[in-house]
């Protein structure tokens, strides 16, 4: 390997370790759920995610019911299980809003359809993981 492609490659794989850091980065959040290998499009059940960033528990809580989109039941079941774990916790749960959601792509299911003359088309069922932090208004 060339030097100035080993100093590339260096540079590229320190970049991914610190990327990879912040996002695992253990912040001072009250309390935090995650749901797995979640049958649904992690395309899909991030603009929902989108949607309820940042919200109060109640206010993302009552949008997710009102909301006419298959991710909002998943996320709602993780929302209302980080919310149990705060107050299992004894932690005041009307000051609590959504810190952080991050929707990562689960492994997929791969099926085959047959079509015209012999031919098969795939078909990629896609799962999803769900990570909710909840934090405290300061």
């Amino acid at each position: 390997m060339a030097e100035s492609q080993r100093r590339r490659w260096i540079r590229l794989k320190k970049f991914k370790m610190q990327n990879s850091k912040s996002k695992i980065k253990n912040t001072k959040m009250v309390s935090k759920a995650h749901g797995k290998f979640i049958r649904v499009s992690p395309r899909k059940s991030r603009q929902v995610a989108e949607l309820i960033k940042g919200l109060d528990v109640d206010a993302a809580v009552g949008m997710l019911d009102n909301m006419n989109k298959k991710p909002s039941l998943h996320i709602k079941k993780v929302l209302e299980s980080a919310l149990a774990n705060a107050k299992s916790r004894k932690k005041d749960s009307s000051a609590l809003y959504v810190s952080r959601i991050i929707i990562d792509e689960g492994p997929s299911l791969k099926r085959f359809r047959a079509r015209t003359m012999g031919v098969a088309s795939p078909i990629i069922k896609r799962t999803s993981h769900i990570y909710i932090e909840l934090d405290k208004r300061r």
